[in-house]
């Protein structure tokens, strides 16, 4: 990451043709920062989802999101922080069922500079249609090992932005990360879950989507009693499932997604 110090003016005169005074602003030579406090670390795995992270005074670091990604997952960076950086690295995808072999990917990597409790608003936006994760850490100064890695497991789908709320409080080393699911999502991710043979036969991927969906339209509604209810209903199916026709991490997508609606329906942060 390279910034530049203050922009300096150099003016000449000029008596040729009449006097003539021409001033210009150059900038000094740009310096490399130096990571002086604690850090923020967060990044994706494959397959290819781009990472953008945001922070509560609304300034990014990370997949600029007017800007197309490849279908390898590079794509256009923006930072706004004032000490951060972002990076695109090449990684392997080591996935049998995708011939023929392991096949170059891009893998996002944030690094922000954190001296205060902060919350920030992580987005993956999806390439592929598949199981990927995100992962965040602190790395505090003076301390010889970072604060343990907050791992997520998430779905996603051509286009899809999932997100998730992290917490960092540095003077305390602590970090959190929430999924900030919207309603239709959840019936999305068993969609996703049944594609790929994670969640089978098809009688359960239908009774798991009804239920998904039946929630769905209880909050569209307003009506939070019978939401709760469903959520409920459908965490249980999903329990009972357990070691028989739902595998990881699709189990623990799908739970920890439905028990994210129950905390919004219950006052927690919801997304709109």
């Amino acid at each position: 990451m390279l910034f530049y110090r203050m922009a300096a003016t150099v003016c000449t005169l000029s008596i040729a043709g009449g006097l003539t005074l021409r001033c210009e602003a150059s900038l000094v030579k740009p310096f490399k920062s130096k990571w002086t406090g604690n850090i923020l670390e967060v990044s994706t795995s494959t397959p290819p989802a781009a990472l953008l992270v945001i922070g509560a005074d609304g300034k990014r670091v990370g997949a600029h999101p007017d800007f197309p990604i490849s279908n390898v997952g590079l794509g256009t960076e923006i930072n706004e922080f004032l000490i951060a950086e972002v990076e695109q690295q090449n990684i392997t995808n080591d996935d049998p069922n995708e011939p023929p072999g392991p096949s170059p990917t891009t893998g996002w990597y944030v690094r922000i500079q954190d001296e205060i409790p902060h919350t920030y608003l992580v987005q993956i936006r999806g390439i592929n249609t598949k199981n990927t994760s995100v992962r965040a850490w602190l790395d505090i100064s003076n301390v010889p090992s970072p604060i343990p890695t907050i791992r997520r497991e998430l779905f996603v789908a051509n286009g899809s932005i999932k997100e998730f709320m992290i917490t960092t409080n540095s003077d305390m080393h602590e970090i959190t990360m929430e999924r900030q699911v919207r309603p239709g999502e959840l019936a999305a991710s068993i969609d996703i879950a049944c594609d790929l043979k994670l969640l089978e036969p098809d009688g359960i991927c239908q009774s798991l989507k009804a239920k998904a969906d039946a929630a769905a339209a209880a909050m569209k509604r307003g009506n939070k009693k019978a939401a709760k209810g469903v959520l409920n209903a459908f965490l249980n199916e999903l329990k009972a499932q357990r070691d028989k026709h739902v595998k990881e991490p699709a189990l623990t997508i799908l739970r920890e997604e439905a028990e994210a609606l129950l905390k919004g329906l219950d006052g927690g942060r919801k997304r709109k």
